[in-house]
Parts: structure tokens; C-alpha cells; sequence
């Protein structure tokens, strides 16, 4: 083969070569993270996602088209690009409590999986040995051997004993304990962690980046968004709250022109965004704070002739479905 030949394909294959560099440099990854705790009847307890509720979110997500990976996918990709789903998602479980059993029935159901944070002091070796945290019991061992073996659902550290490792001097004791707890019940490395209380500070960043753990989950309440540049360490997490939650719709007051409609609300205090369609047609959206128990105005602003709007409020991400509904509205004249 002639030497021209030759240096022109390594001169293509540096060039190929510099410029998946360069993307990997210089791209970002969008994820959100999502934070849920227990699982089981919830009432009042806004930790606690009612298992009809979890079942819901996941229908959404599988219809508006996410894929779930693990953290350890998302440090692939960053370290050596493995490639992601288009739309990706991780579902976390904090402080693991027997209720995630009932969670991974459903997630294997729409295919998905999710990581389970474990509080390893609180982790006992056998059945009458069992703690319980936050009044709800917790996991042993021998399930969480299980459970990892049917690979819905995965397991890393929550710390030893849930201490806020932003208040110790030196957490580093706290994160290698959890470690060595993971990996001896489970026979293998973890490769994540997730902040007590999710708190942290550079001394903390400082003590994981000298552990083994690769991944970090914080708790900002917001999307992930990671660049090459950024430390795996503070990775942002969405908040789900649970706990029981009701909507309605209703007209301020009949025959009243223009109308006016109130989104009635019951459940623990969100940060949600509110769609609008008058007939079908996207209106506008407009982000609320709900508060416990009321009722807020909604800001319609009708076109004329509209006989029926549609309600959909999802939470302040558009992420989490939490309600679509229906108003009929007589036609009549109604200026912006």
C-alpha cells in the first residue's frame, strides 16, 4: 500500500479521534434524578408515595419516553462515553425501607430500574434484629441480596448511621464504614452514594473523591445537567413527595363574564407548573406554589366562543404528572 495511502487514513483517524475529544469535552447530559423514600399508604407522611401514585409517574414516564440507568451508566458515559438512552432517568430510594419490595413489582413491570440508598447501620443481619426508621421497617441483608440478585433494583450508601456529614469534622470514617458495609453483605464494590439530609460541603466532596465510591447524589430539587467539567460528586436530584393529594376544578361563580376558573388543591405544599388548553389548543403555562389546603386562580385569559378548558399540572420540572382535568364553559364573549 503506498505511504500516501497510509498517512491519509491515520491523518482521518486523528482527525475522527480529536473531534469525539472535543464533543466529549464540551457536551452535556440533561438527567433527572429522582428522589423517593418510602412506599406504602401514605396520608399525611409527604415521604411516603402511595403505591396507585408511584404506578401513575411511572405510566408518565414511560409515555412521554425516559429510560432509566443506574449512576454507575451516567460515570460510564462521562469517563469513557458509553452511550445513554436519548431520554434518561434514575430513580433513587432513599434510606431503605421495606416498602421498595413493593416498588420494584412495578418498575419491572414497565422495564425500569432504580438504586436503593441503604443506611447500613440500620441494616440488620437477620429478621428479629430488624431496625426501623422513620416508623417504617427496614431492610435485612438477606433481602437486599435478593432483591439485587432479581436486577430491578440496585443498592448503594445512604452513610452508617445517617449522620450530616456536612456537620462532622472529619466524614470521611462515616463514608468508608458504609463502603466496607456494602461490600462485604453484598460480595462486590458500590460504586454510589447519597448525602444524609442531603448535605454537603467541600470537605465532604474532599472525603468521597478519596473513597471508592464514583458518584455522589445531592438533593438541589433540581434536573441534572453534567458536563465533562463538572464533579460527579454533587450530582442534583428532584424531590418526589408523596403523601395523600386531591384536585378539582370549578368556575369562580356562574353567569360571571369572562370566567374565572380555581384549581383547587389538597395535599402537601409543591412547586408546580400548570398547562392550560382551551379547546383542545395549548394556551399557556404558569408555575404556582400550592399551598396545603385551598384554591388558586388560575390565569386564563379565554379567547371568545371557548367552551371547554383542560387543567394538567405537573410538578415545577414537567416531569411528574399530577392531575389533568375538565371544565365545560358556556360560549360567550370573552376578551383577553
Amino acid at each position: 500500500m503506498p505511504i500516501k495511502k497510509i498517512l491519509s487514513g491515520v491523518v482521518v483517524l486523528l482527525l475522527l479521534a480529536c473531534g469525539f475529544l472535543y464533543c466529549q469535552k464540551h457536551r452535556t447530559i440533561t438527567v433527572p434524578v429522582l428522589m423517593y423514600h418510602k412506599f406504602g399508604s401514605a396520608g399525611s407522611d409527604v415521604w411516603t408515595m402511595d403505591l396507585k401514585e408511584f404506578r401513575r409517574d411511572l405510566a408518565s414516564f414511560s409515555a412521554q419516553g425516559y429510560k432509566t440507568i443506574l449512576p454507575k451508566d451516567l460515570a460510564a458515559n462521562k469517563k469513557w462515553g458509553r452511550p445513554l438512552p436519548s431520554k434518561p432517568m434514575i430513580i433513587t430510594m432513599d434510606d431503605g425501607h421495606i416498602g421498595v419490595t413493593n416498588a420494584e413489582v412495578l418498575l419491572k413491570e414497565y422495564g425500569y430500574k432504580a438504586i436503593v440508598y441503604l443506611i447500613t447501620d440500620m441494616t440488620a443481619s437477620n429478621d428479629a434484629a430488624r431496625f426501623s426508621w422513620n416508623g417504617a421497617p427496614c431492610l435485612i441483608w438477606d433481602e437486599v441480596k435478593a432483591i439485587e440478585s432479581r436486577g430491578v433494583l440496585s443498592f448503594g450508601g445512604h452513610s452508617a448511621s445517617h449522620a450530616n456529614l456536612a456537620s462532622l469534622a472529619d466524614p470521611s470514617e462515616e463514608i468508608r464504614r458504609c463502603f466496607n458495609d456494602l461490600r462485604r453483605n453484598l460480595g462486590h464494590k458500590p460504586d454510589s452514594f447519597c448525602y444524609p439530609f442531603n448535605q454537603y460541603n467541600p470537605r465532604v466532596v474532599a472525603a468521597m473523591t478519596g473513597s471508592r465510591f464514583t458518584t455522589g447524589m445531592a438533593g438541589s430539587d433540581t434536573v441534572a445537567v453534567i458536563s465533562a467539567a463538572d464533579d460527579m460528586f454533587k450530582i442534583a436530584r428532584v424531590s418526589v413527595f408523596g403523601g395523600d393529594k386531591s384536585f378539582r376544578l370549578s368556575k369562580v361563580s356562574e353567569g360571571v363574564k369572562p370566567e374565572k376558573v380555581l384549581l383547587h388543591y389538597k395535599g402537601p405544599p409543591m412547586d408546580v407548573s400548570v398547562r392550560i388548553k382551551a379547546d383542545g389548543f395549548f394556551l399557556r403555562m404558569q408555575f404556582r406554589k400550592l399551598a396545603g389546603d385551598g384554591a388558586e386562580l388560575l390565569d386564563t385569559d379565554l379567547p371568545a366562543g371557548i367552551k371547554e378548558l383542560e387543567v394538567e399540572v405537573w410538578d415545577k420540572h414537567g416531569i411528574i404528572h399530577h392531575y389533568s382535568g375538565c371544565l365545560k364553559l358556556e360560549a360567550s364573549e370573552i376578551v383577553k
